[in-house]
């Protein structure tokens, strides 16, 4: 609890980094069309969730209220207009991020300035946030963060 009370990142980032690569690693494979699944749900502790709230600048000071949910959507792009296809398939697809029903993707570090469509972020910035590497060298910079 200090460590997210003086918004110290390191720990949070060690902590919510394997649950961020298995969610995007879900997105990469649902975008790329090589799993069927359509739904994923996980189930945390607060303390799992305070990191990862720290870790995307939503975390405020105060324990998390009982039941709270945290939805990653992917969306592609073929449902906006204006948007061509990209041939990297991951910039083909947009997330949405809501926290009890509200779309917080406004107020998440890496989309903040990178929004579209006010509430939308271009997929490739969860990726890029896990790894300057991008998706394959997710793992390795976890590793890296242990070191």
């Amino acid at each position: 609890m200090w460590s997210f009370q003086h918004n110290y990142s390191a720990p949070s980032q060690i902590l919510s980094h394997p649950l961020f690569v298995q969610i995007t690693t879900r997105m990469l494979m649902k975008s790329d069309e090589r799993t069927l699944s359509k739904f994923v749900l996980y189930s945390a502790h607060d303390s799992t969730l305070s990191a990862l709230f720290l870790f995307m600048g939503l975390f405020e000071g105060d324990w998390l209220q009982y039941g709270t949910r945290v939805a990653f959507e992917l969306w592609g792009k073929k449902t906006f207009k204006n948007l061509k296809d990209d041939k990297n398939f991951l910039k083909n697809y947009m997330i949405r991020i809501l926290v009890n029903g509200k779309v917080v993707t406004h107020k998440v570090n890496f989309c903040r300035e990178k929004l579209q469509f006010k509430e939308f972020c271009p997929a490739e910035e969860l990726s890029k946030v896990l790894s300057k590497a991008g998706p394959n060298g997710m793992r390795e910079y976890y590793r890296h963060l242990c070191e």
